[in-house]
């Protein structure tokens, strides 16, 4: 599959063919993974210019398939490849089937080791390290009742954030590479009365 570019980087010659298509098939998805370009990008065009949509007709299979890949904790937009259908498809079959969908679904067995290093480490920033997943381990500390202990940034630390932040890159990005939480960035940024680069 090509590679997905945004609204900005299309020709006048690929909206036209674009326009066609969608004139033609109504159908969104399909014209985008012929043009290499997301659900959402094909979405806007055809709302831009007045072009109606045909409804995604799901059989009774297909609902079936993607709600077993929602319970098996399989992130929505990664069905919506598995099944070939658009991601808001499938946001509408899990809403209307009552399912509640997270963003950074954990599986079980990751919720459960991230739990094992919170009682050993007791450092959150630690154990985003090495899990090497961004997932939010000061909820699940707070909902298992594991106190995290807070470790001051260092002089060598900071120096090496404000560096960073100097060089304009954003707080999260910065609280990887470091191993912090981003709202610790974000306060020594303020502190230090840098604004974030956009």
């Amino acid at each position: 599959m090509k590679k997905r570019k945004n609204l900005k980087h299309i020709s006048p010659e690929e909206m036209e063919k674009i326009l066609k298509l969608l004139k033609e098939s109504g159908n969104a998805l399909e014209v985008g993974n012929q043009f290499g370009r997301s659900y959402t990008v094909i979405w806007k065009i055809a709302k831009k210019n007045n072009i109606k949509l045909k409804r995604e007709n799901l059989s009774k299979e297909e609902k079936e398939t993607i709600l077993n890949l929602i319970k098996q904790k399989i992130p929505p937009l990664d069905i919506s490849k598995m099944v070939g259908r658009s991601y808001p498809t499938v946001i509408q079959v899990a809403k209307f089937n009552g399912v509640i969908l997270r963003k950074n679904l954990i599986s079980p067995k990751e919720r459960e080791r991230i739990i094992q290093l919170l009682k050993e480490k007791r450092n959150g920033s630690e154990v985003v390290r090495i899990i090497g997943r961004n997932v939010d381990v000061w909820k699940i500390a707070k909902n298992n009742n594991i106190r995290l202990k807070r470790s001051p940034v260092n002089s060598v630390e900071k120096e090496k954030i404000l560096k960073l932040l100097e060089n304009g890159e954003n707080f999260i990005d910065i609280g990887k590479k470091v191993g912090r939480n981003h709202q610790t960035i974000k306060k020594i940024a303020r502190l230090h009365g840098i604004e974030p680069k956009k």
